[in-house]
């Protein structure tokens, strides 16, 4: 059986975060421009050399990114506001109010912008560019 090779234009890899004080590790997909070798290469040596830094690598490259902002709002205090996707309410201990936990899918230039300015997150993200370059896919779905 011979190798069909195809012109493949993006690949979408997991990014592996972990989040200080989780326990356990999770993941976000980033979709990236795939290129042929001799670009890959000088893409990568401009990063080597700092004449390309993280900014600009994200901005030529990334395609799209998938993020979910979760924000904790004080019921007592106006709540969260409205049409926002509620994932948990619980009681303050001590106290009357509520604290409301809500999660919102972020449009791909918020989601850019936060991931860049998070630290655990940013280091990640870069490196995935590498996995999405090298072939490495994102990960099959569990059953």
């Amino acid at each position: 059986m011979s190798l069909v090779v195809k012109k493949i234009t993006s690949s979408t890899v997991d990014v592996p975060v972990q989040v200080p004080g989780e326990l356990k590790s999770g993941s976000l997909p980033a979709t990236w421009k795939l290129h042929e070798w001799e670009e890959y290469r000088k893409i990568a040596e401009a990063l080597k050399k700092g004449e390309m830094d993280d900014e600009e690598l994200v901005n030529k490259e990334l395609v799209d990114i998938d993020v979910v902002l979760q924000e904790e709002w004080r019921e007592d205090e106006g709540g969260a506001p409205e049409g926002l996707k509620v994932v948990k309410r619980e009681k303050i201990e001590g106290e009357e109010g509520y604290i409301v936990v809500t999660e919102r899918s972020l449009g791909f230039a918020e989601a850019k912008e936060l991931v860049m300015s998070t630290t655990y997150i940013r280091r990640p993200l870069i490196m995935s560019w590498f996995a999405a370059q090298e072939g490495r896919n994102q990960a099959a779905a569990k059953n």
